[in-house]
């Protein structure tokens, strides 16, 4: 700018171009403002964008790394499963198993047949009198007494009823009669030693057996103790109270259970339960046939035949051995 001085005046004279200088500065001077401010601002906004920037792709790397983890977890599983289902295939296909496993059945079937061999009909039960097991043996029996019929529709039985000694069991009372029986039955109640006294008193279903003291021994004929006897022996005991039945009048006096019509009746209904439990326990499954009779032309029976061959116990040689070993001491049980 140049400065212009004249008489005239003393301000200094002002050109067009200083005019237009004047104009230009300010704009400029607005306009440079304006950048810096704008520069100011894009330095201010860019550490917030690269602060953002920086958070994503952090997350993003730690979703990424979460993925990792998850991934390397399920192939780590599934590794694992497959190892597993390797060791034990490997183990089921192992020699020292397959002998094992057949080892071990070999035995379980082992067991089972000697089980079944030894607790049998034909060897003993845990159950049954120990004593006794070794007088144990099988026979086929055909059955006698069996009802027939006559042409005339007649039913009859052609024979008295005689058992291997030639003794006979049914009939009229009869002194006869009366000895077989007592033959068979008599000492049927014996001493059980200690230990089958021990033995007794394990059934928990029971309580523990009484011993019959001194004073009632001797009246027995025996020694004091516990006394029993099988069970097969009782059961032909009451079959005999039942045969007796059918002749009250004659064996009233002679039986003291008899004494009384209550007692008696309390007797036979005792019995009869003792039969049925017995002839359901023994189960024999020999077939008794049905034999259709007719009077003519009308159907008046259908008789069992009863006369079959029967698998049995032999049980005369079972108290025979009872006899034997006890020494016939044992109270008779009338």
């Amino acid at each position: 700018m140049a400065w212009a001085f004249t008489k005239k005046s003393a301000f200094p004279r002002v050109t067009t171009d200083d005019m237009a200088m004047a104009t230009i500065a300010p704009l400029q001077s607005r306009t440079s403002t304006q950048d810096e401010q704008q520069l100011d601002d894009s330095t201010d906004q860019t550490p917030f964008l690269q602060d953002t920037s920086d958070r994503a792709s952090t997350d993003a790397l730690k979703i990424e790394s979460n993925l990792d983890i998850e991934n390397d977890s399920t192939r780590q599983n599934q590794h694992a499963r497959i190892n597993k289902r390797s060791r034990l295939y490997a183990c089921a296909s192992s020699p020292i198993w397959l002998i094992s496993t057949l080892i071990l059945l070999t035995i379980v079937i082992t067991q089972n047949i000697l089980a079944t061999h030894y607790a049998s009909y034909n060897h003993g039960f845990s159950t049954d009198i120990s004593a006794l097991k070794p007088a144990l043996k099988m026979q086929k029996t055909r059955f006698k007494s069996a009802i027939r019929d006559l042409p005339n529709a007649t039913m009859h039985v052609p024979e008295p009823a005689l058992d291997s000694k030639a003794r006979q069991f049914t009939g009229p009372p009869s002194d006869e009669i009366d000895a077989a029986w007592d033959d068979l039955i008599h000492g049927r109640y014996e001493r059980f030693t200690d230990s089958e006294v021990a033995w007794l008193n394990a059934d928990a279903g029971l309580a523990a057996v009484v011993p019959i003291d001194e004073p009632q021994a001797e009246w027995m004929r025996g020694e004091a103790g516990v006394y029993g006897g099988p069970d097969m022996l009782h059961s032909l005991h009451c079959l005999n109270g039942l045969r007796k039945h059918f002749d009250y009048d004659y064996y009233a006096e002679r039986n003291m259970l008899m004494a009384g019509d209550q007692a008696e009746r309390m007797h036979v209904e005792h019995c009869i339960e003792q039969l049925r439990q017995a002839v359901l326990c023994h189960g024999d499954i020999t077939p008794v046939t049905l034999k259709p009779v007719y009077k003519g032309d009308r159907l008046v029976a259908l008789l069992g035949q009863t006369e079959r061959a029967h698998t049995c116990r032999d049980g005369e040689a079972i108290v025979e051995e009872w006899k034997r070993q006890r020494g016939r001491r044992g109270y008779a049980g009338e």
